[in-house]
């Protein structure tokens, strides 16, 4: 469990997350206040990496009388087309500023270290993702396809769609293309 704490020694009592992957894992932080408070504390959830992690909820209420109770938030890892290795994010926890509870009013940021695991595939070590990769199984970073079937060249057997296949054109002396 971890605690962020706030000046007057009061604090968020939250468990600590669990690596994300980009291939929509979840995991879920538990959290409650170490104090009951005078009146309501509302905490609001934000990311520094929306693109990266979502989370289900925005805001959490504690209150007289639910301040031991745990409540659970629940992030989500999100998947983009970057090879971007394992990025690392935060999660926020601020109080309102609204806040009249003079125990949690000033309650410092409380940042909750998040990794994201990549889960981005490039079978032939083209630098191109495999659903973008018009010839997955054989390196081809400039992706080119002279007759424009979405087949890569170096993967094409007729490069230029004629019909003719290229061996073929090779064998006559004619251009494959």
């Amino acid at each position: 469990l971890g605690t962020g704490s706030s000046s007057t020694d009061n604090s968020l009592i939250y468990s600590d997350p669990q690596v994300l992957s980009e291939d929509g894992t979840t995991c879920e932080i538990n959290l409650k206040l170490s104090a009951e408070p005078e009146s309501n504390v509302i905490l609001y959830l934000t990311l520094t990496d929306f693109s990266e992690v979502n989370v289900n909820r925005v805001q959490i209420e504690f209150t007289p009388l639910n301040w031991d109770t745990e409540q659970q938030i629940i992030l989500t890892g999100v998947d983009d087309l970057l090879f971007d290795g394992p990025i690392s994010s935060q999660l926020l926890i601020n109080v309102d500023p609204g806040t009249l509870d003079p125990n949690f009013k000033f309650f410092e940021t409380v940042r909750i270290d998040l990794v994201t695991l990549d889960n981005d595939v490039d079978n032939d070590d083209d630098n191109v993702h495999v659903s973008l990769d018009n010839c997955p199984t054989i390196p081809n970073p400039d992706q080119l396809d002279f007759d424009h079937d979405s087949i890569g060249d170096v993967c094409d057997d007729d490069i230029d769609g004629d019909g003719v296949l290229n061996t073929k054109e090779a064998q006559d002396g004619t251009n494959p293309k």
